[in-house]
């Protein structure tokens, strides 16, 4: 007996320093998120990480993302690492009603992550997706006290076509106006003269 647990004690100490199960995550060292309720101007779900150590896998074959009513014009993308195994980069991929508008890879850290990218204008209902790639494995912040809005999302295609999560994921949009059609500039002199 004697023997068997000291086996298995050696074996949970070269163990690495999280536990992946499924789609979640244990161990690591919680980060410190200090998430905020709604604000102008962003499109956000969660405002607070209800379980720290632990949380929806980022990597190994998981993506996370949330959905984003239209039309709106994106201009950054937020998320909050809760804790970083592997290191690496992600692409944030922003679909318009499914179709992929824009992709941009970036390289996330431990913490709030705020990336600009170059502004998107989806006509339709907007889902971001991130998007790990290579090794990149990473644990981000769920929210259970709020909701669930049915508007986060796990895949393992990159789309907003997987799976609804229990739970409100710490993933946000920065949104701006949205052009309703294209004006000249010629045209916008004309209602001045």
């Amino acid at each position: 007996m004697i023997k068997a647990a000291t086996a298995l004690l050696l074996l949970a100490l070269l163990a690495s320093p999280a536990l992946a199960v499924g789609n979640w995550t244990y161990g690591g060292t919680p980060g410190n998120w200090p998430g905020e309720g709604p604000r102008d101007g962003i499109c956000q779900y969660g405002f607070q990480d209800d379980t720290p150590g632990s949380g929806f896998t980022l990597g190994l074959g998981y993506q996370l993302g949330i959905v984003c009513p239209g039309p709106i014009t994106i201009t950054g993308v937020g998320f909050y690492v809760e804790f970083l195994v592997v290191g690496g980069q992600v692409d944030i991929v922003i679909q318009d009603n499914g179709t992929e508008v824009s992709r941009t890879t970036v390289t996330p850290a431990q913490g709030v992550n705020e990336f600009s990218i170059p502004a998107v204008d989806v006509s339709g209902d907007a889902c971001i997706m991130i998007c790990p790639f290579g090794g990149y494995w990473s644990v981000l912040g769920e929210d259970y006290s709020h909701g669930p809005n049915q508007a986060s999302w796990q895949s393992q295609n990159c789309t907003c076509s997987g799976t609804f999560l229990d739970s409100n994921l710490t993933i946000w949009a920065h949104t701006g106006a949205t052009a309703v059609e294209p004006v000249t500039w010629g045209s916008v002199k004309m209602l001045y003269r």
